[in-house]
């Protein structure tokens, strides 16, 4: 009877630690698919940017005109994204609140990496904390100046 009960109590203790590892997975999933929503937002809105006229895109990402190599990194807060752009070329502060998209749990980052007068690379990092520490998804693109090229 009590070898009994003692498999019966393992049993229920894996049954317990499947189940919890099943919902820490379905919200990392989930948390992560969102993360990824907000880095497709970013990305899109700056296509739009660019759209708008090359050199006023390099004036807001703070760029050299001509084309001189530079990288600049901002910290997008607001949601959904909206002009201005942010005052200063910052990167995020994943230990400051006030760095992360309004009322979320996440920080966006854009990197600018200017290549040549036309080009330049863009690299969107949303950050999170989780369970396990922290977490990023990130999308990378290129823009160009395709009326120039």
């Amino acid at each position: 009877m009590i070898i009994a009960m003692g498999v019966a109590v393992l049993i229920l203790a894996g049954i317990v630690h499947i189940i919890t590892l099943s919902i820490r997975n379905t919200t990392f999933a989930r948390t992560q698919a969102e993360a990824t929503r907000y880095a497709k937002d970013a990305v899109e809105w700056l296509k739009k940017e660019k759209d708008k006229g090359w050199s006023v895109f390099q004036t807001n990402a703070q760029l050299p005109s001509g084309g001189a190599p530079s990288t600049k990194y901002f910290c997008f807060t607001a949601d959904p994204l909206a002009l201005p752009w942010p005052s200063e070329a910052l990167r995020c502060v994943t230990s400051d609140d006030d760095d992360k998209i309004s009322g979320t749990q996440f920080w966006r980052e854009v990197k600018f990496a200017q290549k040549d007068a036309t080009t330049v690379d863009v690299l969107v990092t949303i950050t999170w904390e989780g369970s396990a520490g922290k977490h990023s998804s990130t999308i990378s693109t290129k823009l160009t100046n395709w009326r120039e090229q």
